[in-house]
């Protein structure tokens, strides 16, 4: 059932008009390193910075990522146009599609990842694009937090390495100490007795 006519008599009976339609771009205000035009504006940012040309990061986003969105464009209109000449399969064809779309973004939390790996996954089933994507699936796991927060990745870095030199020292220092680990064996049973248990009727 349509419910725009009742959207509008709310917006009427509250008094917001269309005000909140330009908090809709508020995501693109976030900088996301996941995103290769705002990592790329990041890092120009940054390096003008270190050179003492000043901060420009803002004025470098507003390049990078119209020029993103084209280029995310023309990746789509080319998977389409390979899907409609047979030469790619659609599903493959989507897969880039969305992986293009969702890097290409000028913001990218880890789970819009998503939406291309679970068609890649059906796609492309070749040693070649599994490693990659299990080596990158595994960094990511470790440098971001599930919830994508803005944790600096060192901080994760260094807590999975302390992690596992805790766990390490524990193990070796409870090896021989833990109830499930009693060195006591049943003595092997001598050769004769065993000889003469087969012969017993």
């Amino acid at each position: 059932r349509d419910t725009r006519p009742g959207v509008a008599a709310v917006r009427w009976g509250r008094g917001l008009g269309l005000g909140w339609t330009q908090t809709l771009g508020t995501a693109t205000e976030v900088r996301s390193w996941m995103s290769i035009p705002t990592l790329l504006g990041m890092g120009t940012g940054l390096a003008g910075v270190l050179l003492g040309l000043g901060d420009h990061t803002t004025a470098v986003l507003s390049i990078t990522r119209p020029i993103a969105a084209l280029v995310a464009a023309f990746v789509t209109v080319r998977m389409l146009l390979a899907v409609l000449t047979g030469r790619l399969h659609p599903v493959g064809a989507l897969g880039v599609s969305l992986g293009a779309i969702v890097l290409l973004f000028p913001v990218v939390q880890p789970w819009y990842l998503l939406w291309a790996v679970i068609p890649l996954a059906a796609w492309a089933t070749r040693p070649v694009f599994r490693i990659p994507a299990i080596a990158f699936s595994s960094v990511v796991s470790v440098i971001l937090m599930p919830n994508g927060g803005e944790y600096q990745p060192f901080i994760i870095v260094q807590a999975a390495i302390a992690t596992v030199v805790v766990v390490g020292l524990l193990i070796v220092a409870t090896r021989n100490r833990l109830p499930w680990r009693t060195d006591e064996r049943v003595p092997p049973r001598p050769a004769e007795t065993a000889d003469a248990y087969a012969g017993t009727p």
